[in-house]
């Protein structure tokens, strides 16, 4: 005999039930998938001149004497908001053309490192633009963002923005030629602390006499009683721990855990270029490896592999200050965390390298 199946919904229901629910969960999402990624380009291909339309984003740039071109372009945004995005030599113009097809979560990062004696247009909605050493003409037109230029000896520099900052600095200033790093500047003494003498008291020597003290007070017997009486409780009182407690401590021991292994582990490359000229390196690296090379070429490019655990990295940074370039890494807690740092310098750049906790110190020109 059959049951009343009192209570229940019937299968074809609860099933468009769940593909109603689905369905509404993909289109609260409404925007797909979100992405993040990197794309590296060579171009071995002679071009002269550079046509780059990009809705949002922003643009580092940077010419120096070179036989080719490399560019890295990092997309970030949801795979719906994303338009056509193309990059490519045709007719000796080098072509970059990213879209988005609406305002919201599509962004673009483009880094571009050419040869000198080429011309640059851009043309973006939202964009922030730093490029440097051109010498050739530049043309530039932004709706939004900001634009920075440094080293542009182009003879024909037009820039037209409709809501930002620009900053632009044409020439080339003569460089000072391997200057002293002073250290006094940058790392301040602090004062030792003198702690105040004990005030002589009257009627004698520095000694204090017994008579001279402030008796104590004593309290009743009674409340000694009391007291005695309390402390003994507290004593034999057993200790009450969580049950969670006791039973984790044993496991995390057995674990070999320690303080700063909790949380996510990071492991990325970071790349940068400094386009300020800049006659001096300045590293702080607490846990990590240094490397740098010198030879003819504009700006600095920055190459970072950092790995450790989130709670254990510190203050990763770098910047300009007097024509030195100031590079800092340093660790919270003692767990794995390092920075491997390669920097691409100029011909003429002195070097100092500084090791934390007491470490030795090189120096060299």
């Amino acid at each position: 005999m059959a049951r009343p199946a009192a209570g229940r919904l019937p299968r074809s229901l609860a099933s468009t039930l769940a593909f109603a629910a689905l369905a509404a969960t993909t289109v609260g999402c409404g925007k797909g998938i979100y992405y993040e990624f990197t794309e590296g380009f060579k171009y071995v291909e002679p071009f002269d001149h550079i046509d780059l339309d990009v809705d949002r984003g922003s643009l580092t740039f940077v010419a120096w004497p070179r036989p080719d071109a490399t560019m890295k372009r990092h997309t970030s945004g949801f795979d719906k908001e994303f338009g056509p995005a193309e990059a490519g030599v045709d007719d000796g113009v080098l072509v970059i053309t990213a879209a988005c097809k609406t305002d919201d979560r599509c962004w673009y990062d483009h880094m571009l490192e050419f040869s000198t004696g080429v011309s640059v247009a851009l043309r973006m909605q939202l964009g922030y633009v730093e490029i440097g050493y051109v010498d050739r003409e530049l043309t530039a037109e932004l709706d939004e963002g900001g634009f920075h230029g440094v080293q542009l000896a182009g003879p024909v520099v037009e820039v037209s923005l409709g809501t930002g900052d620009i900053d632009v600095r044409a020439g080339r200033p003569a460089r000072a030629r391997h200057p002293a790093i002073d250290r006094r500047r940058h790392r301040a003494r602090r004062p030792r602390r003198q702690l105040p003498l004990p005030a002589r008291r009257a009627g004698g020597s520095g000694r204090h006499r017994r008579h001279l003290r402030p008796r104590r007070r004593r309290r009743p017997r009674r409340h000694r009683r009391r007291r005695r009486a309390h402390r003994h409780r507290r004593l034999t009182m057993p200790a009450r721990r969580p049950l969670g407690l006791a039973l984790a401590l044993p496991l995390l021991l057995g674990l070999g855990f320690k303080p700063g292994t909790c949380g996510s582990i990071l492991d990325y490359n970071e790349i940068d270029i400094v386009l300020e000229p800049v006659a001096a390196l300045h590293v702080t690296n607490e846990r990590g490896t240094v490397k740098t090379i010198t030879f003819a070429r504009n700006g600095v490019r920055i190459w970072e592999h950092v790995f450790g655990f989130q709670v254990s990295l510190g203050r990763q940074e770098h910047w300009v200050e007097d024509d030195t370039l100031f590079a800092h890494f340093d660790c919270r807690l003692e767990t794995e965390c390092l920075d491997d740092m390669n920097f691409e310098l100029p011909v003429g750049t002195a070097i100092e390298l500084e090791r934390r906790r007491g470490r030795r110190r090189h120096r060299r020109p």
